[in-house]
């Protein structure tokens, strides 16, 4: 992959952080669930379970926060592995990491 991004020219890939260093403990399960996620969700509101909508919806965005909150904090800091903030937490702390 690293040789695919070194030929293509400059801003053609984005890159995200190492899924390691936001906490996730197997790589291989984040991914089929980030892909899932959509489908679950959708089959979730076609039966009426308001409630694991919500919670798919928060899963997700609280993923790409993660994401966020590792790109672009300045202190290099990631997340552990049994790292248990809130969600409020997590946003607090995005919105101080992306000020400055």
């Amino acid at each position: 992959m690293q040789e695919l991004i070194r030929l293509n020219p400059s801003g053609t890939f984005k890159t995200g952080p190492n899924l390691i260093t936001m906490g996730v403990v197997d790589v291989g399960k984040a991914f089929n669930n980030s892909k899932e996620g959509p489908s679950r969700a959708r089959h979730a509101f076609e039966e009426g379970c308001y409630l694991e909508v919500i919670s798919l919806r928060l899963q997700h965005a609280e993923f790409w926060l993660r994401m966020f909150w590792v790109a672009k904090n300045r202190r290099g800091s990631i997340f552990a592995q049994n790292d248990r903030r809130a969600f409020g937490v997590i946003i607090k702390d995005a919105a101080l990491s992306g000020s400055g």
